[in-house]
């Protein structure tokens, strides 16, 4: 775990700044729901309306990390994180940062960021091509 963690610092280090919206999210959630998408601009306001719908009893961020779309999922993103600033912290990544394995891009970046900012005791994962169907 240590390994991983050194390696998750050196990687970020050489990132290019992270563009972060202005939010009022909770300093200490209970969970962080992490978020991360790139060209689900068909699935994002679905995905996001899911967990924006939960009935919980404490408090959840949701860690948006949209990884520079090229269909508009952006523009939702942003529409959503000005409507929902005090759940959503949404991070704006450039692909220059973009981790390619084998020469082929990868989400690995946005992944990786996403979980350096986990404010909550707890995490949970939804995918922007994915959905909650339960509240």
């Amino acid at each position: 775990m240590i390994k991983i963690h050194h390696e998750l610092i050196k990687i970020l280090a050489r990132a290019r700044p992270i563009d972060v919206l202005e939010n009022k999210a909770p300093l200490d959630p209970k969970v962080s729901i992490l978020v991360q998408t790139y060209n689900h601009h068909s699935t994002i306001a679905q995905c996001l309306e899911g967990i924006l719908s939960q009935k919980t009893n404490f408090s959840f961020e949701i860690l948006l990390g949209e990884d520079d779309s090229r269909d508009g999922t952006r523009e939702v993103c942003l529409a959503y994180a000005r409507k929902y600033p005090d759940r959503i912290r949404l991070f704006l990544h450039h692909r220059a940062n973009n981790i390619a394995i084998n020469g082929k891009p990868t989400g690995k970046f946005n992944v990786l960021y996403n979980f350096s900012k986990v404010r909550g005791e707890y995490f949970a994962i939804c995918e922007g091509d994915d959905f909650w169907i339960d509240d």
